[in-house]
């Protein structure tokens, strides 16, 4: 197994967990999993995370000398990681205190993000084979793209609603978690390129 496949061995499993959190933030938006459920588990899941973060950076130093390679990766490898905090946030605020009945959109937005990175996890798990699997791996990259532009639509509506309120509380509130999911959904889809970029060594 060369440097490179190690690398991606290890980021395959980063992604794997990453995905998971986004699995438990649409149970919790749909009521299936308690918002305090859900932060025990995201932050078991973001400690593994922690943990494999040093083993990336070191397999990341390993098997590129470019800087430019190691740029992209590094990029990866933090934007992964981000995300599992924002979801930790986004579970933290819901946990300490719901302010009234949650907006419509978000569902929406919590599906959005999980099918994210569940693309994500899935373009990660072609990595196996990249040269086999290139075109499938540009497919589902192109799913998340269009999953985050219905994202800024989601956010945009819900913004639009919030505005138009009476309830300051209210608005702040869920202005601040739409703002945690809108960046996790961007998050996602910042790692896209810097894959894209990498494997084609362009």
């Amino acid at each position: 197994m060369s440097k490179e496949d190690k690398f991606f061995e290890v980021l395959r499993e980063f992604a794997k967990y990453i995905s998971d959190a986004g699995v438990i933030l649409n149970e919790v938006a749909e009521g299936r999993t308690d918002p305090a459920e859900g932060y025990k588990r995201v932050s078991e899941i973001k400690r593994i995370c922690r943990d494999n973060y040093g083993r990336l950076i070191e397999k990341m130093y390993k098997t590129y000398k470019d800087p430019g390679d190691l740029d992209l990766a590094r990029g990866m490898i933090d934007r992964g990681y981000s995300i599992v905090g924002i979801l930790k946030d986004v579970f933290s605020r819901l946990d300490m205190i719901q302010v009234g009945e949650a907006p419509e959109e978000l569902k929406l937005s919590a599906r959005l993000v999980s099918s994210s990175l569940e693309e994500l996890k899935k373009t990660m798990d072609y990595t196996e084979d990249i040269s086999r699997n290139y075109m499938k791996m540009e497919a589902r990259c192109n799913r998340i793209y269009t999953y985050e532009e219905r994202g800024d639509e989601c956010f945009r509506s819900c913004m639009r609603k919030l505005f138009g309120g009476e309830d300051t509380k209210y608005l702040i509130y869920w202005k601040m978690i739409f703002e945690d999911l809108e960046e996790a959904q961007d998050a996602v889809a910042g790692m896209v390129p810097l894959l894209q970029k990498l494997i084609t060594g362009m």
